[in-house]
């Protein structure tokens, strides 16, 4: 995981972080919301032999939430778009969108994040194509010549191409990721009463960070929701 975070993106990561601890116990009550999923999640990423840290996505997707839906039309806990639900065996109707299935959505996100490794090569491009789609990842590295995410962040960052556009969300979409991680390592840890262990917690923040928001939340995941 420690080579997930592109060179220079440290900063981007701790702003995900700050804004998403957001008060005494927020980052809590997402976890509270994420432990009803995450059985189902970790089934799914077993099944593809996906890495286990990816069961944080929808926090970047979409807070944990079920019924999220974006201007863009993006769906559900993995805010899937509709062309991408069809192709992975979502049906889309009036009646019933499956986007909102966590069982089936996570089961076609996960064949989804595999698909996008196998084309890619490579996890943080493969997550950042997640967020931008897998055209627009190839048309950017074809465009480019770059070979890895931390290659073309720099060329994006520095304007060495204008032919070459990729959102601000895209380039910021694995430093945000591995904030997840963090954080929410750290509080499943307390949850579990193990709030010294995990690996994930180690090198990417810095410790008194992710000391100062398990503290912080660390009643209220004792206590249970807010």
């Amino acid at each position: 995981m420690l080579n997930w975070l592109p060179p220079g993106e440290t900063e981007t990561m701790q702003r995900f972080v700050h804004n998403l601890h957001g008060g005494k116990g927020a980052s809590a009550f997402i976890l509270s919301r994420a432990r009803q999923y995450l059985p189902v999640i970790l089934d799914a990423l077993e099944k593809y032999d996906l890495p286990r840290e990816l069961a944080f996505l929808p926090l970047v997707e979409s807070r944990f939430e079920t019924q999220a839906v974006s201007s863009a039309g993006a769906a559900g806990l993995w805010q899937i778009m509709p062309d991408t639900a069809l192709r992975f065996g979502l049906n889309i109707t009036e009646s019933d969108d499956e986007r909102f299935d966590v069982r089936k959505s996570t089961y076609a996100a996960a064949a989804y994040l595999a698909a996008l490794h196998k084309r890619f090569k490579d996890w943080p491009l493969a997550l950042a194509a997640y967020n931008c789609g897998e055209g627009a990842m190839s048309r950017a590295l074809k465009q480019t010549g770059a070979g890895t995410l931390s290659e073309l962040i720099a060329i994006c960052r520095m304007g060495e191409s204008t032919s070459v556009v990729l959102a601000r969300e895209t380039l910021e979409y694995v430093p945000k990721f591995v904030g997840a991680v963090q954080v929410m390592s750290s509080l499943v840890n307390i949850a579990e009463g193990r709030p010294g262990s995990g690996d994930a917690c180690d090198g990417l923040l810095p410790r008194s960070a992710v000391t100062r928001i398990c503290h912080e939340n660390e009643v209220a995941l004792q206590g249970g929701a807010p």
